[in-house]
């Protein structure tokens, strides 16, 4: 599903800076997977928003955002599509699933 061509174009990871908060971005590919790893490699980040496996998840490890959006179109272990909204208020990033049938899911 992750074509190559979409892995070439895009950076493997990506540190994002809003109002003062750090986000940092990684599909998934090439990079631990496991919630805890993420927090450890992006270590300084508020928020580590990761894909590649395409299972929604949304929870805080240490204080750290850790949020998969799923997949709209191909979701894994489950038949309904997600995407993710953030919220970024200072320093402090909030996330929620929002599932294509209409439930919602916050951290």
């Amino acid at each position: 599903m992750d074509g190559s061509m979409t892995r070439s174009s895009v950076p493997p990871t990506r540190r994002l800076h809003v109002e003062d908060a750090v986000i940092a971005l990684a599909h998934g590919h090439g990079v631990a997977r496991l919630p805890h790893d993420l927090v450890r490699e992006f270590a300084g980040a508020d928020a580590v928003v990761f894909g590649h496996t395409h299972r929604a998840l949304c929870e805080r490890r240490g204080g750290v955002l850790v949020l998969n959006p799923g997949s709209l179109l191909h979701p894994r272990g489950t038949s309904v599509g997600s995407v993710a909204l953030l919220t970024v208020r200072g320093n402090r990033v909030d996330g929620e699933i929002i599932y294509c049938d209409g439930r919602e899911r916050a951290s």
